[in-house]
């Protein structure tokens, strides 16, 4: 009887495109929540940043408008509320800045996380290729030894 033709496997490249999309997807799923989350508190930060400028602006104009009416106006009380209205901003520019530090760290320590996590897969698979490479090696060995032994019993 003619040995059986080994079935069409599919080739290996398959499996790792499966394992970098099941990685990809892990990354994004990670990822994207943290990120989602800081870019929501900077965006609600420049929204505050924009509302005490635009409050810092109506409070200069309001105060010019004073002065036009005969209520005394100093340049000095004007620069007082423009360098408040900067402290102001700047304060809530360092804010901004300091939750996109953060966010970078924790994108890095979910990277780092991932990478981890990838690491210990890959050495998993490496794992089962080579126990499933050992169980063919063995099948072919106990068929070349049952080969032998059949030859032997035909003399």
């Amino acid at each position: 009887m003619p040995p059986k033709r080994q079935r069409n496997t599919p080739p290996k490249q398959q499996h790792t495109t499966d394992l970098e999309n099941h990685i990809h997807h892990d990354i994004n799923e990670m990822a994207a929540p943290g990120t989602s989350q800081t870019i929501k508190q900077c965006d609600k930060k420049i929204k505050q940043c924009n509302k005490k400028i635009k409050q810092c602006d109506h409070n200069v104009k309001q105060q010019m408008q004073q002065s036009q009416n005969g209520v005394e106006c100093t340049i000095d009380s004007i620069k007082g509320t423009k360098h408040e209205c900067s402290k102001t901003v700047q304060s809530d520019m360092n804010e901004i800045n300091n939750t996109g530090k953060n966010m970078v760290k924790g994108t890095k320590e979910t990277a780092d996380k991932l990478g981890e996590d990838i690491k210990d897969r890959a050495n998993q698979a490496k794992d089962v290729v080579a126990n499933k490479a050992n169980a063919a090696k063995d099948k072919l060995n106990e068929g070349a030894q049952n080969i032998k032994n059949n030859a032997g019993k035909g003399k």
